[in-house]
């Protein structure tokens, strides 16, 4: 083990210590927000891992939810979320009736979406690109594939931030209406590597969730917001691509 994990292992150890802690935050990024507190990370929205070349993942142990590798919209063509948003997106009550997308796409098959569009991810293994393509749903045929991620951008954004992971697990009470939680367990993980993540891509393992909204206030009113488009997969399943280094 190298000498960055172990001292983020001393670190969880020191956190771990402290048993039950106060969320930091309401909802579901609380249980991340109240551990980096804890070890004094300053939260940020870099491209980079959270801590030195260590990407921290944290999740609930009776959880089965998705972890996000890295979020990361297409590359091309420019403004690509506000096209796709203003074109194959829906009419959304919450958004004031204005248009949103929000769909998990993944590589096996179109899903279904209420625009009444579908939507896949290709591997373009010639060209070297991840394209999103669009089918109406009622006539099946593609009506769009113009979008895309270049296997260059997506490996850099893995190399730069997925050398190492941590995945932190914590249990969970209530006590007067306020959450706490108890961090006891850690997986430090490595080898997940561009071959390997496009594989997982292939068996339909990663999923892409795309969230583009529209902003309701303030000076961008009415502009396209983007939530990030992740690429996410299941703890157990990452394991079928890397490999732990400490448990």
């Amino acid at each position: 083990m190298n000498k960055n994990c172990e001292e983020f292992k001393e670190l969880f150890d020191e956190v771990r210590k402290k048993g039950w802690i106060a969320s930091h935050r309401k909802g579901n990024t609380g249980i991340g927000k109240t551990f980096e507190d804890a070890i004094h990370k300053k939260e940020d929205n870099l491209a980079l891992p959270d801590f030195k070349n260590i990407e921290i993942k944290s999740q609930r142990n009776a959880s089965s939810s998705m972890i996000t590798l890295f979020t990361k919209s297409p590359d091309y063509p420019k403004k690509v979320n506000s096209f796709l948003r203003e074109n194959f997106g829906n009419f959304s009550k919450e958004y004031d009736g204005k248009k949103i997308l929000h769909t998990t796409v993944s590589t096996k098959h179109f899903n279904t979406h209420v625009s009444g569009n579908d939507f896949k991810i290709f591997i373009d293994k010639n060209n070297k690109r991840l394209v999103l393509q669009v089918r109406k749903h009622e006539t099946q045929e593609i009506i769009y594939e113009n979008a895309y991620w270049s296997f260059e951008n997506l490996e850099k954004a893995l190399v730069k931030k997925l050398k190492f992971i941590a995945v932190i697990g914590a249990d969970e009470k209530v006590e007067n209406n306020i959450n706490y939680f108890l961090y006891n367990k850690l997986q430090l993980i490595t080898g997940l590597t561009f071959e390997n993540f496009l594989k997982a891509l292939e068996n339909g393992d990663i999923f892409v969730d795309i969230r583009i909204g529209v902003y309701n206030t303030g000076k961008n009113i009415g502009k396209t917001h983007d939530h990030g488009t992740g690429f996410r997969i299941k703890l157990d399943t990452l394991l079928k691509y890397a490999t732990i280094i400490e448990e």
